[in-house]
């Protein structure tokens, strides 16, 4: 029994913190409670009330409550007082201010205590890089090239205290989605001024933007301190077919730094013209070499708009969309939209193809969704033939729910459909 006394008393008194009991203080300062995350000093006087306190010292403590005596024996002092010299933090449990700017701590003596809490008052700034994340689920297989080989990549979010105070009990968020397998933080709870903590999300295999919906609802997570504002990063969680800045994902790149998104391309949400509407050049104007990669879409509506200039063909479609707000909308190369065709520079492979692609990420790995696009519709790519140079085009005819689509090749005066891509930031 004497033993657990023993061990009880222990425990107690590590929780206090004996601030002042040298020779020579004026007072006997007891500190206990909560953490305030960094030493916050003050100056305690035996009298405020003048214009110029008396008899002072100064003083520090790490915790928030605070037990006062005097030193001096036989004595009661009715008009001691303390000020906060650490900005952001402050006195509570005084009796008014002196005409000093200290607060009041009411009768203190050797052996009558005045107490109070340090408290924080100067609310800080908290902010969050990035401000949304989108991760791939797990399990994927057929990645583009330029990162990892393997999806669902954990990736963090870092938060900044860029105010002056010190932000306490910065909460570590939580989530119920399904999507999300954990929440891990590190550095978090208290963050110094200028100083961070991290926030990774790890992904399951279960998209939160599911196949085909076009209206996804983002996991959005709740970061906030004792003294801060608070913050609301969202996080995406995607797989081919979920619908994300605009467009229907069908290429993923995961990329190796986690503090940043997923990289990949988006098909529109719908067609951008009908079938058997829009020639590839303007009236069936020739190609041009630069206009021959079977895999960089980008590059080849570059150079279609270069060469033809102003008006409405298969590329002015793409690069005059604002659709979702985006403006970086290309028409994609054949290789980007289908496998099976080769020219004299390029191969887009047997299935899956060569490189990810709408037909097969999106077609035929979801076989019920059409995603708007045309069955057996043709669709101009950007990539005209070096073989039948320089009157022919490629264009991809999508096989919707069967199938594995035709890639051919057709002149370019012929009026085809348009369904336009882009790379997701």
């Amino acid at each position: 029994m004497n033993l657990v006394k023993k061990i009880l008393t222990i425990l107690l008194l590590s929780q206090t913190t004996l601030v002042s009991a040298k020779t020579g203080y004026l007072f006997n300062v007891v500190s206990s409670g909560a953490a305030l995350g960094q030493t916050v000093s003050f100056n305690l006087c035996l009298n405020v009330n003048a214009q110029y306190p008396l008899s002072c010292q100064r003083y520090s403590t790490s915790n928030a409550t605070l037990t006062i005596k005097t030193t001096a024996p036989n004595h009661t002092y009715h008009d001691a007082g303390i000020i906060i010299n650490t900005q952001g933090y402050a006195y509570v449990g005084g009796q008014g201010t002196s005409p000093s700017g200290y607060t009041y701590i009411g009768p203190v003596s050797h052996t009558q205590s005045a107490a109070g809490t340090v408290t924080l008052t100067t609310e800080t700034t908290l902010t969050v890089t990035p401000s949304t994340l989108a991760l791939s689920v797990t399990g994927l297989s057929n990645l583009a090239s330029g990162g990892s080989s393997a999806s669902g990549t954990p990736r963090v979010f870092t938060v900044q205290n860029t105010g002056m105070a010190t932000a306490t009990g910065v909460t570590c968020p939580t989530s119920t989605s399904p999507s999300i397998t954990s929440i891990t933080c590190v550095g978090c709870g208290t963050i110094l001024s200028n100083g961070t903590c991290t926030v990774t999300i790890q992904p399951s295999a279960m998209p939160s933007a599911a196949v085909a919906d076009a209206s996804p609802t983002p996991i959005t997570l709740t970061i906030q301190g004792n003294n801060t504002n608070m913050l609301n990063p969202t996080v995406n969680i995607l797989t081919y077919g979920s619908f994300y800045e605009a467009g229907w994902l069908f290429s993923i790149i995961e990329t190796t730094n986690t503090s940043q998104s997923i990289g990949g391309t988006v098909a529109a949400e719908s067609d951008n013209v009908s079938q058997n509407t829009t020639e590839y050049s303007p009236s069936g104007d020739n190609t041009t070499f630069a206009m021959y990669s079977g895999t960089n879409g980008l590059s080849n509506t570059q150079a279609m708009v270069a060469q033809y200039g102003a008006g409405t063909y298969s590329a002015t479609v793409c690069t005059g969309s604002s659709g979702g707000g985006y403006t970086d909308w290309y028409l994609p190369a054949i290789c980007q939209m289908g496998f099976g065709g080769s020219d004299t520079n390029f191969n887009c492979g047997a299935s899956p193809g060569s490189i990810p692609n709408i037909q097969y990420n999106l077609l035929e790995t979801n076989t019920t969704q059409s995603f708007n696009f045309v069955n057996s519709g043709n669709y101009w790519s950007s990539t005209a033939s070096e073989n039948s140079a320089p009157v022919v085009a490629w264009f991809q005819r999508f096989a919707v729910g069967r199938g594995a689509g035709v890639q051919g090749g057709g002149f370019v005066n012929y009026p085809f459909g348009v369904r336009c891509v882009r790379a997701i930031t």
